[in-house]
C-alpha cells in the first residue's frame, strides 16, 4: 500500500516535472521571438522609420501565451522610450521675424532629433516660408558653398537682430 501511493506520488511528481520542462520550452521560443522582434525594432529605429517599426512591433507573428497580453500588444500603436529620450519634435518654421529665436530653437530641434551637421541644412530648408525661403534660394543659386553656420549669418544680416544688447551679444548668438 505505501508502494503503490510513492509510485503516485513519483507519477505525479514526473508529469509535473514534464509540465514544467514544456513550459521552459514554450518561455524559451517566447524569448527568442521577442530578441528577434526587439532587434528589428531597433535596426528600424536606427534607420529612422519608426512608423514602420511601431507596424511591425504591433503586427508581428509573436504569439503571447495569455490573450489579454495579446489584446494589449495589438492595441499598443507607440514604441516605448527609453526613460530620458525625447518625441520628434516638428521643425519651427519661420519667415522673417525673430531670426534670433527662430535659430536659438532650430539648435534645441537639430539637438533633440540627433540632426547631424551635413542634414541641417537640408532640414531648415523644410521650415522656411515667404522672404525666407527666398533668401535660402537665392543662397543656393548663387553662393558655391553655404551650410548651417553660413546661413545662419546670412540670415541675420538679412531679417537682422532682435536681441538687445551691444554687437558682442549679437556676435555671440551666432555659436
Amino acid at each position: 500500500m505505501v508502494n503503490s501511493r510513492m509510485e503516485g506520488r513519483l507519477e505525479t511528481l514526473e508529469k509535473n516535472v514534464g509540465d514544467v520542462k514544456q513550459g521552459m520550452s514554450n518561455l524559451e521560443r517566447e524569448v527568442v521571438a521577442m530578441r528577434e522582434l526587439l532587434s528589428e525594432t531597433l535596426k528600424a529605429l536606427k534607420q529612422g522609420d519608426q512608423g514602420k517599426a511601431a507596424t511591425e512591433a504591433t503586427h508581428s507573428s509573436h504569439h503571447s501565451p495569455i490573450p489579454e497580453e495579446r489584446e494589449k500588444e495589438a492595441s499598443n500603436t507607440e514604441i516605448d522610450r527609453e526613460p530620458g529620450r525625447f518625441r520628434r519634435l516638428e521643425l519651427p518654421l519661420f519667415s522673417g521675424d525673430d531670426p534670433s529665436g527662430w535659430i536659438f530653437r532650430m539648435q534645441r530641434y537639430f539637438n533633440i532629433n540627433g540632426i547631424r551637421k551635413h542634414e541641417k541644412l537640408e532640414a531648415t530648408v523644410v521650415g522656411l516660408e515667404g522672404k525666407a525661403l527666398n533668401l535660402f534660394q537665392w543662397a543656393e543659386t548663387w553662393q558655391t558653398a553655404c551650410d548651417w553656420g553660413e546661413f545662419k549669418k546670412l540670415l541675420l544680416m538679412r531679417f537682422g537682430y532682435t536681441q538687445i544688447g551691444d554687437g558682442c551679444e549679437g556676435m555671440m548668438s551666432l555659436k
